[in-house]
């Protein structure tokens, strides 16, 4: 079987790509041809074993490359970029549409798997259509169905396009039950909820760590949670033992003058103060191996987010031994119970996160390790795999079934 997926940045650059890039693996471990075709202006970089891509630009010719036995194409580029070069909108859609029908016609593909939706999906399912090739499309959180906070992210695509656009293609597999319902509430079909996975012997707790203070893994953006993070931890400081670790794309010293959505100019000087004493940690992104030293070491996760799929960061800390605190949204629920491993609370509330902070520091305990870890059995990234791997091999007998 031959498998191309499509990712809209390089793995593992976000949470949707860090999963492609396990699962892209996996399915190499059991004999599956996989190529990736992905964002163009990256520079290259070897890391666990797969070709990442990163910034800036790159000879083409030195990204086309076989590791793993997973081929990487660069081939997307965006109509920001496209202006810089002098060159529209149009003309990059037609030389997309060329170099991926380039890609298959190279890799030749039974099945495409597009972890997305953008107008690039459509030049995707518009390729996949003419030359008779099943797409799957993997849909990461509400945001790939409603545009809302991040709504450049669908390129200008609207809620009943990208519908549309998703009847069309053969399978959608969506990670919670809220975006199964929605779809299906909305006349598809032809989807299936997956939830996301992850190496559970990889993100596993050590013993004798003491853990002390808070951590907030996600980028430096406004659907993620740091307007909620920052005045509720100012709020308990001085009824905690224990630091505030910021990590993510975009959070460094810099952040506050770059930006003014979550703070308000006395809790900006009071947050600054704080960074000054060591009392607040900005580490923007770390590999893999320091974040899960972090989930080890650290009392407690936060991810207030206003919108979410399945967050890995989520399953990664939980694995960890380290209980989670975040918003109802997405399939968070799902995997959070109260009490237990962490708590739920509304979405856009920090007197609501910084009163679970003070209750998961009070009610922490020797067991919760054990019931942290236990909450995650059923997403190793193994069974998730297999459950990728069955619905494609359902998808080609169809087919053939069909011929």
């Amino acid at each position: 079987m031959r498998i191309a997926t499509i990712c809209n940045l390089p793995p593992p650059f976000g949470g949707a790509e860090v999963f492609a890039k396990e699962l892209c693996l996996r399915l190499s471990q059991k004999g599956t041809e996989v190529s990736i075709i992905t964002h163009k202006l990256f520079e290259i970089q070897l890391t666990d074993k797969l070709d990442v891509l990163r910034y800036p630009y790159a000879p083409r010719q030195q990204l086309n490359v076989f590791q793993q036995d997973i081929k990487i194409y660069p081939v997307f580029t965006t109509s920001y970029v496209g202006k810089t070069i002098g060159e529209n909108a149009e003309n990059i859609d037609e030389k997309l549409v060329k170099e991926i029908k380039e890609v298959f016609l190279r890799e030749k593909p039974d099945l495409v798997h597009c972890h997305f939706t953008t107008k690039k999906t459509k030049e995707v399912l518009n390729v996949c259509r003419k030359m008779k090739i099943p797409l799957v499309v993997t849909l990461h959180g509400m945001i790939d169905l409603v545009p809302m906070y991040d709504s450049h992210i669908c390129e200008g695509l609207t809620s009943d396009k990208i519908l549309s656009l998703l009847k069309l293609c053969t399978r959608i597999v969506v990670v919670s039950e809220q975006m199964l319902e929605y779809c299906r509430g909305k006349g598809l079909t032809n989807v299936y909820r997956i939830p996301n996975g992850i190496d559970r012997k990889y993100f596993s707790p050590v013993n004798h760590v003491e853990r002390k203070g808070i951590l907030y893994v996600g980028k430096l953006n406004k659907h993620k949670g740091l307007k909620e993070t920052l005045p509720a931890y100012l709020k308990i400081k001085n009824m905690i033992k224990g630091d505030l670790c910021l990590v993510g794309r975009g959070i460094n010293k810099e952040m506050f003058e770059k930006t003014s959505f979550f703070l308000n100019l006395d809790q900006k000087v009071k947050m600054e103060e704080l960074i000054k004493k060591g009392r607040v940690h900005l580490l923007e992104e770390l590999n893999p191996s320091d974040l899960r030293k972090l989930y080890r070491k650290c009392k407690l996760l936060v991810l207030p987010s206003l919108t979410e799929g399945f967050p890995l960061v989520i399953l990664e800390a939980l694995s960890c031994g380290t209980p989670v605190i975040a918003s109802d949204v997405g399939a968070i629920s799902e995997v959070i119970q109260n009490g237990k491993n962490g708590y739920c609370i509304p979405k856009g509330d920090s007197d609501e996160l910084a009163r679970a902070i003070m209750k998961m520091f009070k009610n922490y305990h020797s067991g919760l390790k054990k019931l942290c870890r236990d909450s995650v059995n059923d997403y190793e990234i193994a069974k998730i795999t297999d459950s990728y791997f069955n619905l494609f091999q359902d998808i080609l007998k169809a087919g053939k079934e069909n011929d």
